[in-house]
This record gives C-alpha cells, sequence and structure tokens, in this order.
C-alpha cells in the first residue's frame, strides 16, 4: 500500500500539493523513517480485513497495482508488481498479523529491500486510527523517494489510504460488490451506476455468471481502446512461444493458420497480461467464423489421449440440452479440456448458452 503511493509520487508530483515556503532547499535530507496517522470512520474489524486482504489490492488500486500473487503456500510472502507512467518495479515482500490490532510488512526483495512497515490499528468507536510507522530502505528506481520533501510522502499515504477507506465503506449487496470488483479488476476503474444495475440485477437473478460479465467487459469497446489498441506490439517483438500457441488454437477451433492482424492483436493482448489463454480461446469458441464451420473431418482419436475427455463433453452437452454435440464441439471442447486450458465449469458456461 505505502509504495503505490511512494512509487506514484517519484513520478507524478500532485499538483494540488502547496508550494514550499521560503528559501528552497537544494540540499535535501534523506528521509529514513516516515510515522502517519489517521481517523477514519470505519469499523476497525472491517478497515482492518480490507488492508489485510493483500490479493484484492489490484482492485482497490487497479491503476497502480498490476498483481499480486502470494507465492508460498505455508508463509504469507507475495510478489507484487507496480506500475505509474508506464513505469514498472517489482517487490516480494513478507506480511504479518498480529490480531485484530497490527500488520507488519518486510520487504525481503526488489528496490525496497530492508524495508519495515508497520499498520497498527486502534478502536475509537465506531472509528479507527490508523497509525503507520516506515523504516525505509531504498535503491534503484525508488532512490528519488528517499529524498522526497516530508510533506509529499505523507500527501501520497493519505491519498492511498483515503482509497482504502471509500472502498470499505461500498454500501453494495454481496452481487454488487463482486460487479464493482470485476470493474476494478478489468476496466480499472469503479463500476458506473448503469452497469452496477445491469450485472447485479443479473447476478440476483441467475441469469448470468461471472465468467459472462467478465467477457463482455474484456469485449467491450472501452477494454479494446483503453489496454488492447493502445497497447499493440510489433509482430516481431511477440515471442516464438507465444506465435506457436495461438497458430496451434487457430488450427484446433478454426481450421486454419491465424492471420497477422489476429496475430498482433491476440499476441499483444496475451503478453501485456491483458487477456489470458482461456479468454482467447473461449472468443475463438464463440466466434462466428467457428460457429460458422462445417462438419468436422479429423480424427477425434488422433487428438484425444484419453477416451474419457471426450466422454466427458457428451454427457455434459447431453445432461444441459438433452441432445449429444457436434464432432466439431466435442474435439475442440475436448482438446482445451485435456490441455487445461478451460475447465469443467467453463465447458458448461459455454453449453449452457
Amino acid at each position: 500500500m505505502l509504495f503505490v503511493g511512494i512509487f506514484g509520487t517519484t513520478i507524478y508530483i500532485d499538483s494540488t500539493l502547496d508550494r514550499p515556503y521560503g528559501p528552497l532547499n537544494l540540499t535535501p535530507l534523506q528521509l529514513s523513517t516516515l510515522s502517519y496517522s489517521k481517523t477514519v470512520d470505519v469499523d476497525k474489524e472491517i478497515i482492518f480485513d480490507v488492508f489485510s486482504d493483500i490479493e484484492n489490492y489490484s482492485n482497490i488500486l487497479p491503476n497502480n497495482i498490476e498483481y499480486v500473487n502470494n507465492i508460498s503456500e505455508k508463509l504469507s510472502i507475495y510478489d507484487i508488481s507496480l506500475i505509474e507512467a508506464g513505469i514498472k518495479t517489482n517487490l516480494t515482500f513478507e506480511h504479518m498479523i498480529e490480531g485484530y490490532d497490527k500488520q507488519i510488512i518486510k520487504v525481503t526483495d526488489g528496490d525496497a529491500q530492508g524495508t519495515t512497515i508497520t499498520q497498527i490499528f486502534e478502536s475509537l468507536g465506531n472509528s479507527t486510527k490508523i497509525s503507520i510507522n516506515i523504516d525505509l530502505k531504498t535503491r534503484g528506481i525508488l532512490t528519488p523517494f528517499a529524498y522526497l520533501p516530508q510533506h509529499n510522502a505523507n500527501h501520497a499515504i493519505d491519498t492511498i489510504v483515503r482509497t482504502f477507506v471509500d472502498y470499505s465503506n461500498r454500501s453494495y449487496t454481496q452481487n454488487e460488490k463482486i460487479v464493482d470488483d470485476l470493474y476494478r479488476e478489468i476496466l480499472e476503474r469503479p463500476v458506473d451506476p448503469p452497469g452496477l444495475a445491469k450485472f447485479s440485477l443479473l447476478l440476483d437473478e441467475g441469469s448470468i455468471s461471472l465468467d459472462e460479465i467478465r467477457n463482455i467487459l474484456i469485449n467491450s469497446e472501452e477494454y479494446t481502446s483503453k489496454f488492447l489498441l493502445s497497447d499493440l506490439k510489433d509482430i516481431s517483438e511477440i515471442n516464438i512461444k507465444t506465435k506457436n500457441f495461438l497458430d496451434e488454437i487457430y488450427d484446433i477451433t478454426l481450421r486454419r493458420d491465424i492471420d497477422s492482424q489476429a496475430l498482433q492483436y491476440f499476441g499483444s493482448a496475451l503478453e501485456n497480461n491483458k487477456m489470458s489463454k482461456k479468454h482467447i480461446t473461449i472468443e475463438l469458441l464463440t466466434s462466428k467464423e467457428f460457429n460458422s464451420l462445417p462438419i468436422e473431418t479429423r480424427e477425434i482419436n488422433e487428438t484425444y489421449q484419453l477416451n474419457e475427455n471426450w466422454q466427458i463433453i457428451n454427457q455434459t452437452a447431453y445432461e444441459i440440452n438433452g441432445k449429444y454435440p457436434s464432432k466439431k464441439i466435442v474435439r475442440a471442447y475436448g482438446i482445451f479440456f485435456e490441455k487445461e486450458i478451460i475447465e469443467i465449469n467453463d465447458i458448461i458456461n459455454l453449453f449452457q448458452k
């Protein structure tokens, strides 16, 4: 949380900050410790839980956190990728919790290695006092932060804390929270009122699945213009593993080589972590081109290693639609199921459509 504010501030100085009074100090002092406190109108357990849910940080701060991954099954050790103005830095840290009173973050790798962040939560009736103490170590791309004016650093931390407070105060139903989190994850912004009303109602009625909402957002004009078309790579920049994967799924689904436009589009999206292998595969399986293809002539047994895989596809289709699927469906779905690109829930959703 702290380094989102830190990293953004080193690159972009907020124009709302007051200019310092008096003569400028041309030899700024290096920051080694920082202390911050704020009383917020949120119940202690609620705000504590939001701060402790490390893997949800990319939803709370979607413009600044690319991903957070837990890299240890036994310990709370995470990799985090921070981004601001197109510049990235990666950190590894351990997260420790002491009751509902204290959280400690120790950075173990990256340009802030050796930094310790202690967060203390004190209940004040229906409010909570949050105290943050930082023992700061920086190098590399984060070195400039150590020379920021104290009030700039505190302003950056305060901005992040207020964002967490706003997130904690969402007066949403469970399904409304799910929709908002999907918007934050995919479109990197909070949900708008029309989207909230539409998708939460469909979830309440059981008329739409989370994967269907995800696919709608990924295929929206906003997502395409904001993340895909603005971040296209040259075909020569796309690595050979990505090209081989896309060639393979095009052969399996559309029975042809991938065209250069699709290679650039899907290759860029995959390598920029804007679309997953599953999302690209499902997009092809639901495309008009795939649905309009004639009867499959390639043998199922030539591609399946286990007969049970195509039997699962057949049985799932029959249970949902009361009839067996075409050979085209059985072959394509089964191959991707066997390769673990799609799961049984994805197959169920495809047949339900």
